[in-house]
């Protein structure tokens, strides 16, 4: 099995970070080659190097004009609260196919509400219909988006600043 580094897809490798574009056709997607006779899924694993409340992730799709169909289509998102813990599903889902063009935020905001997240699991189980070469199937980009912890603490502060007003009325 063929596969391109998952850390291409969160080092801004053909990303242009102010507007939010991924470059069409860059080569720096994370791409996994099928076997030949097409057997999924295939699977990529981030760890995120701590445990975090996930809120969400942003994921840009495979965007090579004349590739559309590599782009990962049904997938399954998973999360672990340790390396070696048992995976919990928390998505699935469709990840939009990609336009083909260069200058455009495409990503797709998944909404996750988890709490206790170290590694997040992608399962793709099927492309947008490409497949010459035995099938490949992959995204250009993802992000995740975490509470920033100084604004979950003046949450927490200002809750409890609430709690004591109230008590002292």
């Amino acid at each position: 099995m063929h596969r391109r580094q998952v850390g291409h897809t969160i080092n801004s490798s053909g990303f242009d970070e102010v507007n939010g574009y991924h470059v069409a056709g860059n080569g720096d997607n994370v791409m996994y080659h099928q076997d030949l006779d097409n057997t999924l899924p295939n699977f990529a694993i981030y760890d995120l190097e701590a445990n975090y409340y996930l809120d969400s992730l942003k994921v840009w799709n495979y965007n090579d004009a004349g590739n559309l169909g590599i782009g990962a289509k049904d997938v399954k998102i998973s999360v672990a609260s340790s390396e070696g813990g048992a995976f919990t599903d928390i998505w699935t889902g469709q990840f939009d196919q990609a336009p083909g063009l260069d200058n455009v935020d495409f990503g797709q905001v998944i909404d996750l509400n988890t709490a206790d997240v170290r590694l997040v699991r992608f399962d793709i189980t099927s492309n947008y219909g490409f497949t010459a070469r035995g099938g490949l199937t992959g995204f250009s980009e993802v992000r995740f988006a975490t509470p920033e912890p100084s604004s979950t603490a003046l949450l927490g502060l200002g809750g409890l600043a609430l709690m004591l007003r109230r008590k002292r009325s």
